[in-house]
């Protein structure tokens, strides 16, 4: 790369709380390093520890600056950004040779803007690395994800792609609405309130970010084909949790998983707390503001959930080899789909009604007696079994009716089905 960093402008975004991480004001600078092409920004966070994002900026003309694009710098930076930083002198290294080659710059015409995040207020994108251990990236905006596209088969497979989603203090309705023309007992509808905000997966797990915390191909359906893709099929809740402790007495008991099952695989890898999210989180994030069936505003049918659900009745047949202590069967189903194929909800998160059936921690007990709850984690025990709610309905059992944002139906904890699977959550704090 040509030396072309000669004078470069340095901002930041500054929160002047003092309860807040703040970037103390004059303290960034941003120097090429002699000798080569890597740049390195110094900057000082002040007031608390905090999580800071870094955008790189070079001038168009006059005051008006644009990023280059964290494709240009994302996957060449190391250092104190996009993660949780400790109060102190930071830096943040920058090898613009592998990110943005052979650029020319002017003197003064480009800039870093950094931005100090409170931890209990993060940024509302989380990319997790599922192919380098503790490493993830906290990001402003879905621009700014170092896997690139949240569209992209990277963020899908070898990465883990997260939002944040605000539920803090709203009091909402859980519950099938009176539009709801298929109803049922268990979805009566009560008032709910989450008290803390908390990140959920854009997609269903899927095979692919299976295997890259080192699950196994599915040895029972040998035949599925683009499975990188597909929701994780055919795991157990116990599998997946590789405890049946939900609920416990405190919050870190109940979130306790086996090391060995894939959610204790995953924390593992990445220094996070994952789990199943419970009901009311699941259909908080479901609904997305809406109080409507469908989450694009519509009633329940077929034709309205078509472009937002892969169901019954919109999901090709597949041959589907299921193998049992290595005798192979074969049998025409609607298998569930790679994940992002319709349209997402509001709030940006794909196939929460369709494709897979998403386990919950609850057990299937509903709270007909409680008329506004806070923090709900469902029953204590069971009352029917050992069953587990699943949501979402699915594209391979029973109708695109089921396929609603109260549609609540149960598997035992032990069973296993090819259309059931998970999408995961952890607090915005990483940590329980």
């Amino acid at each position: 790369m040509r030396n072309a960093f000669m004078l470069l402008a340095v901002a930041a975004v500054f929160k002047l709380n003092a309860v807040v991480p703040s970037i103390a004001e004059g303290s960034v600078e941003l120097k090429q390093v002699s000798g080569h092409g890597d740049m390195v920004v110094s900057y000082r966070l002040e007031g608390a520890p905090g999580i800071v994002t870094m955008d790189v900026q070079t001038n168009a003309g006059g005051t008006v600056w644009c990023s280059i694009g964290a494709t240009a710098f994302m996957s060449s930076v190391s250092g104190d950004v996009g993660h949780m930083v400790e109060v102190g002198e930071r830096s943040i290294r920058w090898d613009v040779r592998k990110g943005w080659p052979d650029k020319v710059v002017p003197a003064g015409g480009i800039r870093a803007v950094l931005t100090a995040w409170a931890t209990n207020a993060p940024p509302d994108w989380l990319a997790v690395d599922l192919k380098n251990e503790g490493v993830h990236w906290f990001c402003a905006s879905e621009d700014m994800l170092p896997c690139g596209p949240v569209t992209g088969d990277a963020a899908k497979t070898d990465w883990l792609v997260l939002k944040r989603v605000k539920a803090s203090g709203i009091r909402w309705v859980m519950g099938s609405s009176e539009q709801d023309s298929v109803r049922s007992d268990y979805e009566v509808p009560h008032f709910v309130t989450l008290t803390e905000d908390y990140y959920m997966g854009v997609y269903e797990f899927t095979q692919g970010q299976f295997m890259a915390v080192g699950g196994k191909w599915s040895e029972k359906y040998p035949n599925i084909t683009n499975k990188p893709l597909r929701p994780v099929l055919g795991l157990t809740w116990g599998t997946i949790r590789g405890k049946y402790g939900w609920p416990a007495d405190t919050r870190v008991e109940a979130h306790e998983v086996s090391d060995g099952s894939p959610l204790g695989k995953l924390r593992k890898l990445t220094g996070i707390d994952f789990d199943l999210p419970t009901e009311a989180q699941w259909e908080f994030a479901c609904r997305a503001g809406c109080e409507t069936p469908l989450y694009n505003g519509l009633t329940a049918s077929a034709a309205n959930a078509d472009a937002i659900a892969y169901t019954p009745d919109n999901t090709p047949l597949e041959t589907l080899q299921t193998s049992v202590s290595g005798v192979i069967t074969e049998s025409q189903e609607h298998i569930p789909q790679p994940v992002g194929g319709k349209l997402p909800n509001a709030w940006g998160f794909y196939d929460m009604l369709g494709n897979a059936a998403e386990f919950c921690l609850d057990y299937i007990k509903y709270y007909h007696s409680v008329v506004d709850a806070i923090d709900p984690v469902g029953p204590s025990s069971p009352d029917y079994g050992t069953a587990r709610v699943r949501r979402g309905g699915t594209s391979g059992d029973g109708s695109s009716a089921n396929c609603r944002c109260a549609h609540r139906t149960l598997t035992n904890q032990g069973a296993s089905y090819y259309y059931n699977g998970f999408r995961v959550m952890c607090p915005i704090t990483l940590k329980w």
